[in-house]
């Protein structure tokens, strides 16, 4: 049986995440967290817990629920998108990234301004090559240098915490097409 995919809405909320989701016959599901990783596992556990109760109260529920044939996507607007990637970046980067100014950012990640859709694509497509950049240099750095024993992950902490020490990319971002292709890519200043 193929399973039902739940699309919980995901928003920024003063300093939390936070989002819902509603089924006429289920009730509802409300979770925040500081961290957008606590919330999918908040909510995970929320909504099991609440199907389980409703079940022990004789509520007729339908069966992907109780069966648990059922699978979670979370969709942020555009204040958690920004918040989360906070957690990977910087605000000034993804300005430089995606062309919108560094405050109409902080604006819309404060949910002080809601972007058109064209600049969410914007911003989405900001972190992309965000992303891209930040794959290319740990492939580069596993391949031409030859680093062993670091996970990526690993690899990507200390990287982040070297780039954001100096205060911008700058100096840490390898020049790449806007493709992301890493084929090509080369160090600032080599």
């Amino acid at each position: 049986m193929e399973k039902q995919i739940l699309n919980i809405k995901v928003s920024w909320s003063g300093k939390n995440f936070c989002c819902s989701w509603s089924d006429d016959d289920a009730g509802t599901v409300v979770v925040t967290a500081k961290t957008l990783d606590k919330l999918k596992e908040d909510f995970a556990e929320s909504l099991k817990l609440h199907i389980e109760g409703c079940v022990a109260d004789g509520d007729t529920l339908p069966q992907y629920l109780v069966n648990g044939d059922y699978e979670l996507t979370f969709d942020l607007d555009t204040a958690a998108l920004l918040r989360d990637a906070e957690t990977y970046t910087t605000m000034a980067a993804l300005s430089r990234a995606c062309g919108i100014n560094q405050k109409q950012l902080s604006h819309y990640a404060n949910g002080q301004k809601q972007p058109r859709e064209e600049q969410r694509k914007r911003i989405v497509h900001g972190l992309h090559i965000i992303g891209s950049r930040i794959l290319a240099l740990c492939q580069f750095f596993f391949e031409k240098i030859g680093i062993l024993g670091v996970t990526c992950r690993g690899f990507f902490i200390h990287l982040l915490f070297l780039c954001r020490s100096m205060g911008k990319w700058g100096g840490c971002m390898p020049q790449m097409p806007c493709n992301g292709s890493p084929n090509t890519m080369k160090l600032n200043g080599s």
